[in-house]
């Protein structure tokens, strides 16, 4: 499993809630279409 919720070798980031990759919409701002939760710059340096 990737470390810091970073796929290897993309720039992706996996969903702290379900493990699963995470659309990035715009900057500072990724969903996860699998669960529906969202990180935004409040949540940078936390997740990503």
């Amino acid at each position: 499993m990737a470390t810091n919720n970073r796929v290897p070798k993309e720039d992706r980031f996996l969903c702290p809630g379900c493990g699963s990759v995470m659309a990035n919409m715009q900057e500072c701002h990724l969903v996860c279409g699998n669960c529906g939760l969202q990180l935004d710059c409040n949540d940078k340096g936390w997740f990503w």
